[in-house]
């Protein structure tokens, strides 16, 4: 059955749309529970409705690009790479009404599922290449539904970086 590329973008961009309100709900209701097993449920529904969302819009008919949250908006320039990678540090910025909220973050590997999480500084002038101790994680994704943009100011290296 032949399918015309317009009808099936215009499916596509359905799903992403419901994807993207679901992953949102995951995301607020992560914050209603208690129990950290059900924070990691939570979690996991962000992760996979994200995975699903970067998979249609791979299928899009179209040859643009699509804005990815998954990507630096200003990059230290010691890597060519846009993409989030275990070791990096920057700062997660987002307007508000007061004016800009910034906070430091490190990524990490998140041990279960094995992809890259934001550890959030909120520590009173904390500063992107800091060690955290004692953070907030939270998914790549959703920062980006927060409205953060991420921008990376270094890279920091070492074997468990590596895995």
């Amino acid at each position: 059955m032949a399918t015309n590329v317009t009808e099936k973008d215009k499916t596509l961009n359905e799903i992403i749309d419901w994807a993207k309100s679901r992953c949102h709900e995951a995301g607020l209701s992560r914050f209603d529970v208690r129990r950290k097993s059900d924070r990691d449920f939570y979690d996991g529904q962000v992760n996979a409705f994200h995975e699903m969302l970067e998979l249609c819009r791979s299928m899009l008919g179209y040859s643009g690009s699509m804005l990815s949250c998954l990507t630096y908006e200003d990059t230290d320039n010691s890597d060519p790479s846009d993409q989030p990678q275990v070791g990096d540090y920057g700062v997660a910025v987002r307007e508000t009404a007061d004016g800009q909220e910034e906070i430091p973050f490190h990524i990490e590997r998140e041990e279960r599922t094995g992809l890259p999480v934001a550890l959030l500084n909120e520590r009173l002038y904390a500063k992107p290449e800091d060690d955290i101790k004692d953070g907030l994680y939270v998914s790549l994704f959703q920062l980006y539904l927060d409205g953060f943009m991420l921008s990376r100011t270094g890279r920091k290296r070492n074997k468990d970086a590596e895995a």
